[in-house]
């Protein structure tokens, strides 16, 4: 899933599509992503080329600064806050941060 999200990425800060490198060594796989011009690589040799891809990039997600549009969608729910039912929007803003911290910190 982490290869998905870091195309994601990719095109909502309008950066071109990561590029995916695959060394070998005896049947086992090492990735390394170039995405906005910063190599990462996986930090073991793997199975298989889509666990060495994943590995490189949820290496990636980790390193790479968040996202601007999910801090200000974020930020959309702390002010509406202040309205009536603010318990509804708490939960919002809870769902919120755990979603970035799967897609960035897992």
């Amino acid at each position: 899933m982490s290869k998905k999200h870091l195309q994601n990425y990719a095109r909502k800060n309008n950066l071109d599509p990561p590029v995916f490198t695959i060394k070998t060594e005896r049947l086992h796989y090492k990735a390394t992503v170039v995405i906005d011009e910063k190599s990462f690589e996986s930090p073991a040799f793997f199975n298989s080329i889509k666990e060495a891809e994943q590995a490189a990039a949820k290496i990636a997600l980790r390193e790479l600064p968040i996202s601007v549009d999910l801090f200000q969608k974020v930020s959309v729910l702390e002010i509406s806050c202040v309205i009536p039912n603010c318990h509804f929007m708490i939960i919002k803003l809870i769902t919120r941060f755990w979603m970035l911290d799967n897609i960035f910190l897992s």
